[in-house]
């Protein structure tokens, strides 16, 4: 499927401007796509965006991803918008990749310029600009929306932290410190505290 550059979504052109809030673009997105539940199929998503999807051996592997969001076709891959994603990752690191680069597209792209992205792996909050940290937290509220993390832990025994980290992360195919980060960000972790108070 080909879509041009200026074939974007008007809710794609409020997030941009920052008209709407992340967890209303993925309320968007995943109401767009028909997806009610975990785990969230980013390919899918991605796709609709008119992306292609390539997993490659990058020379640097360090690299966990490429985007390109292009008015001409971007060599090697013949396509205009492609997501290239390292072959060597495990598959939660892929996702998370996945997710990185839609949040790219969502957030830091235009119709008038070309976008052209690398995505490095270990780099931590304080390496990363700024626009980096955007794209990894709108990443997170895609592959974990709030209200199926809530949907999850109401629908999840109480059990020690371990075991309710372990099956996040399966069910929402994420990583352990992924589950973590986004139980702190809804709240839950404070929760916790109030409870045993």
């Amino acid at each position: 499927m080909t879509i041009s550059k200026d074939e974007i979504k008007d809710y794609i052109l409020d997030m941009r401007s920052r008209r709407c809030s992340f967890k209303d673009a993925v309320i968007r997105i995943l109401k767009e796509n028909g997806i009610t539940q975990a785990p969230i199929p980013v390919i899918e998503i991605a796709k609709s965006f008119g992306f292609e999807l390539y997993t490659v051996t990058f020379k640097d592997n360090q690299i966990a991803g490429v985007m390109a969001d292009s008015s001409k076709n971007v060599k090697p891959f013949n396509c205009k918008r492609v997501i290239a994603i390292n072959a060597n990752d495990y598959a939660t690191r892929k996702n998370f990749t996945i997710a990185h680069e839609i949040a790219h597209f969502v957030l830091h792209c235009n119709q008038k310029e070309n976008f052209y992205e690398r995505y490095k792996h270990d780099l931590d909050r304080g390496q990363r600009g700024d626009i980096e940290n955007e794209a990894n937290r709108f990443a997170a509220e895609l592959l974990m929306p709030e209200h199926l993390v809530l949907e999850f832990l109401d629908n999840t025994p109480t059990q020690n932290e371990y075991e309710l980290l372990e099956r996040m992360a399966y069910k929402f195919i994420v990583s352990k410190k992924a589950a973590k980060r986004r139980l702190e960000e809804v709240g839950y972790y404070e929760k916790m505290k109030e409870c045993k108070a």
